[in-house]
């Protein structure tokens, strides 16, 4: 039954079932899941793509390194068969129209307990049209065969179409594949590269960082290059030209290695062009900046502060590149400037010349007749009035050209002497500040100095014509000296702007002032002898201003006459002017001829009065000696004082007794007006004691002063001491005491006499106390001064810029033998006296001075005692103590040869207990010569060393130092070697002329005693204060290490300045083969 086969429980039918190849699924080319079909799939390539279409979804931003499926396509896994198809049991439901309850899944639940019943509703009478069951079933069975072979036929032909489109599908998806395989392979192949790019990458990065100093070094920049060869002279090519330098120095670094590269020589002919070409731009400009100087209405300070100064760099680059080039660059410079300022000044000469001059002569002098005058006279060269407004004037300028050739007034000589100058200083120190900032450091200070000489010297003569012109028909006595005080002032001027090198100029101009002085004084001299002998002519009315002579003497004046008001104001003139002079000026000796002129007239004019007008006589002359002393009387200094003393006594014993009282009263009225007056016309502002107690940040000041005990020669504690280690355990008590860093300390400067190998043992010993090897040191032997000459040496280093910081030591060791020459000079130096007496032994220059100027042996005697009186309370007091620093070293026992170490702690010279007494009882020591000196009034032969540590102010306060004193300034003079013991009594005069002080401002007075006869003979003529002098005794009592004894003093007298809180400190002594030394210092703790 064809129900039995629908159901699946018919039996087999002998009609051959269908083929069934496929379902009708309509997903083509896939097995029905009633019949499976095996597809047949050509094989795949060897190597198929990660990227096929059935691998992953098809999403555009799927990273290439995403894991990866197995080749070929996972589409036929992927297809299931479509959810809208009929269930076959459902159709055969609707078919049967009956409900299927044992039918689950398609299959037949339980036993079929329906099998061979009748259904319940079963319609019977069915009609078939006629036919029978039978028949219409084959019917039925006809028509479905021929249409299952139609659809039959339709399902193999969709078949065989669906494979071929399956066969297409699969060989497109295997191209497809193929090529993303080959994508995916060059995919990999980029990554590969790209990591081993990363790789060289990342190598060239470590090659760079080692390679690229090393490039760095032997390149250079194009900017450079081109900025250099191309570029204006700026700021910006200096910039290039400090590259350049900078890679040249690297450069040539490397070239001098052994193992220097072939780029370094490849670079080296660039570097040698670039060089080259730099230096050629450099002359260019320079040479055009001195062409600039020659243009007509320039001011040459302009282009040096603007153009030179500004790149004075590039003048020290071309004096490293090019030195024969720099040097020419810089005698053009020299050759331009020199005709600069002559040019400059020639016509400034000439517009001053312009200006005019009171001419003053002999018919002005204060002895000449009236009668002779030109005229009335419009002004009295005799008065200094209103001139010392010279003086007075701060902030002067000079006065400019234009001005000069406009000037109808008439003035004084001083007046154009006085602007030339300033002109000349200002231009000076501005000049020889260019110079040093410009030229150094590619030359030195000296070569600096030379080229100022060489620029100025024309200028300089020209000054000195100018000057000469000036003074040379001049008899105008104040006006002249107004000329030699402002020289005075120009040269502290040029001292104070540390400009060294115009010295010769200021003196130049002093030896054209001074004869002139002398002669114009002269002049006054001889009109008042001419006046003098007039008399005798004329007769004494007539002298006296009487119109007879033979009116009766009964009827002449008492009063003063006319030359002495005339000489009273010319002496106060000359008195107000040398209120601070020198005694060696000679300003002093003039006067006192033109005194002695004045008071042989006055004797002469005298004489009138005749015998029986003596009181009268008396009378007059004390009269003008008491007008003399009204114009004077409140004139200040030493000459105005010993001026006022000497008239003085002419007027007491000229004058009674009741007059004197009379006149007293009157001359205290007259003071009082007279002390107004003169107060209105004294100079101020002139360098005293508040000029060199200022503290300036440039000042030269000392920050330690100690010394090593002084120790008895060939027997004291040093006696066995080298030389060497003396010094070095010096310097190691300097750092110590100090704390200063060695490193700071630039030079150290030795004074010594008689060691011979002094240089290498300042050298050495600096190095093993601890100074680096940058330390320099040197030495220095100007005998006894030799200490103070090292201070000096280092104070003007500081001064003048060259170092900051400094030690000065003395040294001596003369235990170690003599100070005597060899052999005797040359034949012909012996040719000249004072040159034999250079070798006069010591002792005979002592005996020489007491024999000259009658210093007896009991003067001598005196003063020695009380010089070791002095040591002994000093000692006794505790008073050497801060200046002492202990020195530790070895003796020889000279017995048995065994060595020990002591400690020396105290001067082993004052001899305590010694009285005058007992020195008188001494025997001379040189008795061949004479027998005043004896080793009593002598200094002793001694071993020692002193030092001091100075600095620039403000390097001290920077580096924390204690400023103990300030050094002011030191001098030296020359005298006859024989009698070279009173070196002292003219280099103090000196020194204190210089800073217009006199030895009343002097606190502490050290004065070496090489002599018992120069120190006594130093006191009485210069009248030093004994208990200002040698407080704790001197080179007697304590010993007078030759190249020591300078800075000893300054440690002994700065330690006593302290202890009395006094400021102003004093140090001189003598110095063999005829000279004086003197040092002047400010104390600071106070």
């Amino acid at each position: 039954m064809w129900l039995d086969r629908l159901s699946g429980q018919s039996t087999p039918s002998p009609s051959p079932p269908p083929i069934q190849k496929r379902s009708y699924s309509p997903a083509p080319g896939r097995s029905s899941h009633l019949a499976p079909v095996t597809a047949i799939r050509p094989p795949y390539g060897p190597r198929t793509s990660s990227l096929g279409i059935g691998s992953r979804p098809n999403n555009s931003s799927t990273p290439l390194n995403s894991p990866r499926v197995p080749n070929g396509s996972s589409l036929r896994q992927q297809i299931v068969p479509p959810t809208d198809n009929a269930d076959p049991l459902d159709a055969l439901r609707n078919v049967l129209g009956k409900k299927l309850d044992n039918v689950v899944d398609g299959q037949v639940d339980g036993p079929d307990t329906t099998r061979g019943q009748k259904p319940p509703h079963l319609v019977e009478d069915v009609d078939f049209d006629g036919l029978s069951l039978h028949t219409f079933a084959e019917s039925l069975r006809n028509v479905n065969e021929s249409e299952k072979d139609k659809f039959e036929d339709l399902h193999r032909s969709i078949l065989v179409k669906l494979r071929r489109i399956d066969i297409d599908l699969f060989k497109l998806t295997r191209a497809i594949s193929g090529d993303l395989g080959a994508v995916s392979a060059e995919i990999e192949t980029l990554q590969s590269r790209s990591t081993a790019m990363n790789t060289r990458l990342e190598n060239r990065k470590v090659v760079e960082k080692l390679l690229g100093p090393a490039v760095e070094d032997v390149s250079i920049p194009p900017a450079v290059v081109t900025t250099i060869a191309e570029g204006p002279v700026d700021a910006v090519w200096v910039q290039a030209l400090e590259e350049l330098e900078k890679r040249s120095r690297t450069f040539h670094a490397k070239l001098n290695d052994s193992d220097h590269t072939k780029a370094a020589l490849d670079v080296k002919p660039l570097l040698d062009d670039l060089t080259s070409k730099a230096v050629e731009r450099i002359r260019d400009f320079f040479v055009s900046q001195i062409k600039a100087i020659r243009s007509p209405n320039i001011n040459a300070q302009i282009i040096q502060q603007q153009s030179f100064l500004r790149y004075k760099d590039l003048y020290s680059f071309l004096a490293r590149h090019h030195p024969v080039l720099a040097e020419e660059i810089g005698q053009a410079y020299i050759n331009t400037i020199r005709w600069y300022y002559l040019s400059n000044f020639s016509r400034y000469k000439q517009s001053l010349e312009r200006i005019p001059i009171f001419i003053v002569d002999k018919n002005d002098a204060i002895g000449a007749d009236p009668s002779n005058q030109r005229g009335i006279p419009s002004h009295d060269p005799l008065a200094i009035g209103r001139r010392l407004d010279v003086l007075k004037r701060s902030n002067r300028s000079a006065l400019p050209s234009h001005l000069a050739e406009d000037n109808k007034q008439t003035h004084y000589l001083e007046t154009p002497f006085l602007y030339y100058n300033l002109a000349l200083i200002d231009n000076a120190a501005a000049e020889y500040s260019f110079l040093a900032k410009f030229f150094s450091p590619a030359v030195g200070f000296q070569t600096i100095s030379r080229h100022f000489s060489a620029i100025f010297s024309p200028t300089f003569a020209l000054g000195h014509t100018f000057t000469k012109s000036l003074v040379e028909e001049s008899d105008d006595c104040l006006g002249i000296l107004l000329c030699v005080r402002l020289n005075q002032h120009f040269a502290f001027e040029l001292q104070r702007r540390k400009i060294p090198v115009a010295d010769g100029y200021i003196n130049g101009t002093n030896m054209l002032l001074w004869p002139r002085f002398q002669l114009a004084m002269d002049t006054h001299a001889e009109s008042i002898r001419r006046a003098a002998s007039s008399i005798s002519t004329r007769g004494a009315a007539s002298a006296l201003g009487l119109s007879s002579s033979a009116e009766s003497a009964a009827k002449l004046s008492t009063a003063p006459h006319m030359l002495t008001q005339r000489f009273g104001q010319f002496l106060q003139g000359l008195l107000i002017l040398s209120r601070d002079a020198g005694d060696d000026e000679p300003v002093g000796n003039s006067l006192s001829r033109l005194r002695s002129e004045v008071e042989a007239f006055l004797t002469k004019v005298g004489k009138g009065f005749g015998s029986a007008g003596e009181r009268k006589r008396d009378r007059f002359m004390a009269n003008n000696y008491s007008l003399i002393l009204t114009i004077v009387g409140d004139t200040g200094g030493k000459l105005a004082s010993e001026v006022r003393d000497h008239f003085e006594g002419l007027k007491e014993s000229r004058r009674d007794k009741e007059d004197q009282v009379k006149d007293r009263e009157r001359h205290r009225t007259v003071k009082h007006f007279l002390y107004i007056f003169v107060a209105s016309v004294l100079p101020s502002g002139w360098p005293g004691l508040s000029t060199i107690t200022q503290q300036n940040s440039d000042d030269v000041v000392i920050t330690l002063a100690i010394r090593t005990p002084l120790a008895k020669g060939f027997k004291g504690g040093f006696k066995d001491t080298q030389l060497d280690y003396l010094v070095y355990s010096l310097l190691k008590k300097v750092i110590e005491k100090s704390n200063i860093d060695p490193q700071m300390v630039e030079d150290i400067c030795l004074g010594n006499v008689n060691d011979g190998k002094a240089a290498y043992t300042i050298r050495a010993a600096a190095l093993a106390a601890g100074f680096p090897n940058t330390t320099a040191a040197s030495t220095v032997n100007r005998f006894c001064s030799s200490g103070l000459k090292a201070t000096q040496d280092i104070a003007n280093q500081i001064s003048l810029g060259n170092i900051e910081c400094g030690v000065a030591i003395g040294a001596e060791m003369m235990s170690a033998g003599g100070d005597r020459l060899a052999q005797p000079f040359h034949e012909e130096i012996l040719k000249n006296q004072e040159a034999a007496d250079c070798m006069q032994p010591m002792g005979q220059t002592s005996e020489n001075v007491g024999k000259d100027f009658n210093i007896t042996r009991e003067a001598q005697d005196r003063f020695a005692a009380e010089s070791y009186q002095r040591a002994e309370r000093a000692q006794k007091a505790g008073w050497f103590d801060d200046e002492i620093v202990p020195i530790t070293t070895t003796v020889k026992d000279p017995k048995t040869g065994e060595e020990r170490k002591i400690t020396v702690t105290k001067d082993e010279g004052p001899r305590w207990g010694t009285t005058y007494e007992s020195l008188s009882k001494v025997r001379p020591a040189f008795p061949e010569y004479g027998d005043k000196s004896t080793g009593g009034n002598s200094s002793q032969v001694t071993d020692g060393a002193a030092a001091v540590l100075m600095m620039k102010r403000s390097t001290a306060l920077k580096m924390n130092q204690p400023i103990l004193a300030k050094y002011v300034g030191a001098t030296v003079v020359g005298l006859a070697p024989r009698i070279m013991g009173i070196g002292p009594s003219l280099a103090i005069p000196k020194l204190l002329g210089k800073y217009n002080l006199s030895l009343a401002d002097i606190d502490i007075i050290e004065l070496n005693e090489a002599f018992a006869s120069m120190a006594v003979y130093c006191v009485d003529t210069l009248g030093i204060d004994a208990s200002k002098m040698n407080v704790r005794g001197g080179a007697i009592a304590l010993g007078h290490p030759l190249g020591a004894t300078g800075t000893r003093q300054i440690c002994t007298g700065l330690s006593e300045c302290r202890r009395q809180k006094k400021k102003i400190l004093l140090t001189s002594m003598c110095i063999g083969t005829g000279q004086g030394m003197a040092g002047l210092f400010v104390n600071e703790m106070v």
